[in-house]
């Protein structure tokens, strides 16, 4: 389903043999995972220490060895010392980078109704000084059948009420999920309607199944959205996994659908022409359960937890639409949506707000869940895939909020994380400071080739092996636009042997790799990543390229 940029990277610059790399290492890491603590309130609880909690990995009990607490003062209170249950001693405070915060305004353009959108943004208005901090980021994006990042991570407040301001000015003035809908239904009122005036006149009559591919038609259209729509939000969630600090998305939507079309078959109950035909189970068919469940992993993978905020009307109906709403109908439109929402929302520890137009209430809940909770970290092998995981309070009065999973990555695919987030956001690059020139686009076809340039400062690190030295860097690429469409990271390894003799030289001056990507026309952002196969230091850097 992904929509693909595409390309493939071809010539290289540097001569040299096929080699196995032959540095090993053992991946040990930590985990953290950011949990909230209430009252039986509803107030946060703060004071606590690591012995205040239990941690479970796939039900397996596992000490806590790192712990700090973020208050709403914006300060961190003082952490255990890692690895010492017994000490009090205050440990230093977490690095800047794990504090920083970058949010994601994910705005559902092509569901919302443009009033109740404008009021999100008013809500978020309101406490975009306390989301967004002195050193945070935040992004805005849209989806309307495509991703639109119409304002990438940045931490100026005018940019940002800019971008939503231009969205609320320009973004869609209809809700045109809600319009096609109240078209399928008049295309059914006019059917019977016609049969009902042409009966007399022995006119053709209109066939249960006839009625009921309008609407199967138009539920396999819902589903096709959803699902666009899904991976449109995984797209987004991916563009902030290589991102460091403590990272939320905010969704506003009224329409995702655990089970798509099930309302209209609701309503084409209530037609007496449809006789006993029963197409709720249909709905079954089309479900999209494993799709939301994935999205939200994936947010648990990428470290995003996903505040769900549905501004959907809890009694149904459209404002498009002259006819009263069928309760039955109402109610399962707005259920189905609800149901996915708080799913995603207890996945990843967010929240979901449903049944409400409190949104106020929903963004003031994200600003404090950023600016109060405790991190618990613990050491694991990384062994490779999904990771349940379970914090409990020790006290019974308490409720946690925290992500449910986690997946281990290797360290070749938090490159290829990093890679695809250096596309959205430029990733500093202090271990190896590379460069990327591109040549003028030379089009093929339908596509456009462009020649690159990818300079690496003198410094590689080469071993001794025999009267040799040697070595190599691997070389990532990914290209994406702001329509969130992007290729699949390319890998390109370039072991190094030469001899001692010849090193001395070549530490001297930069190496020089050259490649051809082919691309799709269009305004682009390239991304690229060299890493030092002895050392794994990495260096970043993008450009953006109009292929026209």
């Amino acid at each position: 389903m992904r929509k693909s940029i595409g390309f493939a990277a071809v010539l290289f610059s540097t001569a040299a043999s096929l080699h196995a790399q032959f540095i090993e290492s053992i991946d040990v890491r930590i985990t953290n995972v950011d949990v909230v603590v209430t009252d039986a309130k509803g107030n946060r609880v703060t004071g606590l220490t690591k012995n205040d909690f239990e941690l479970l990995e796939d039900g397996k009990p596992q000490p806590i060895s790192n712990f700090y607490e973020v208050r709403a003062n914006g300060a961190s209170a003082p952490a255990t010392v890692a690895d010492a249950a017994t000490s009090t001693e205050p440990a230093p405070e977490p690095p800047v980078e794990i504090r920083k915060r970058r949010v994601v305004f994910f705005i559902d353009n092509y569901s919302i109704h443009p009033f109740r959108r404008n009021e999100v943004f008013k809500a978020i208005d309101k406490q975009l000084d306390e989301l967004v901090r002195e050193g945070d980021e935040a992004m805005i994006a849209t989806w309307c059948r495509g991703l639109q990042i119409n304002q990438p991570f940045t931490s100026d407040r005018v940019l940002l009420r800019a971008a939503m301001n231009k969205v609320a000015r320009d973004g869609a003035t209809a809700n045109s999920l809600a319009s096609q809908k109240q078209l399928v239904k008049d295309k059914i009122n006019f059917m019977l309607t016609a049969q009902s005036m042409g009966r007399g006149r022995g006119g053709p009559q209109v066939s249960p199944d006839a009625l009921a591919s309008v609407v199967r038609a138009f539920a396999d259209e819902v589903s096709l959205n959803a699902k666009l729509l899904i991976e449109a939000v995984n797209t987004t969630l991916t563009a902030m996994s290589g991102l460091e600090g403590k990272k939320a998305m905010v969704f506003a939507g009224a329409h995702l659908p655990d089970k798509p079309g099930a309302d209209i078959f609701q309503w084409m109950r209530t037609i007496p022409a449809m006789g006993n035909t029963n197409l709720i189970a249909e709905s079954g068919h089309r479900s999209l359960t494993l799709d939301i469940n994935k999205l939200a992993r994936n947010a648990n993978a990428n470290g995003v937890t996903m505040y769900m905020i549905d501004t959907a009307d809890p009694e149904g109906g459209s404002s498009e639409s002259n006819e009263l709403p069928d309760s039955v109908e109402g109610f399962t439109e707005f259920t189905n949506t609800a149901q996915a929402f708080q799913t995603i929302a207890k996945i990843t520890g967010g929240v979901a707000l449903t049944s409400s137009r409190n949104f106020d209430l929903a963004v003031r809940t994200v600003a404090n869940d950023l600016a109060s909770y405790y991190s618990l970290g613990y050491h694991t092998t990384g062994d490779s895939g999904s990771h349940r995981i379970v914090v409990r309070p020790k006290n019974h009065d308490y409720q946690v909020r925290s992500r449910s999973s986690y997946v281990a990555k290797s360290a070749e695919q938090q490159i290829e994380d990093r890679v695809v987030s250096n596309i959205f956001n430029a990733i500093p690059s202090p271990e190896l400071a590379i460069q990327l020139a591109t040549a003028k686009p030379v089009r093929v076809g339908s596509t456009y080739k462009i020649p690159i340039t990818v300079t690496i400062p003198p410094g590689l690190t080469l071993l001794p092996q025999g009267d040799d030295v040697e070595g190599g860097f691997t070389v990532y690429i990914a290209v994406g636009d702001t329509h969130g469409a992007m290729s699949q990271v390319s890998k390109h390894v370039q072991p190094i042997r030469i001899t001692s003799a010849s090193a001395t030289e070549m530490m001297k001056k930069p190496l020089v790799y050259t490649s051809e990507v082919m691309v799709r026309p269009g305004e682009l952002t390239m991304s690229v990543a060299v890493v030092d196969q002895v050392t794994n230091s990495a260096g970043f850097a993008r450009t953006k390229v109009v292929a026209r």
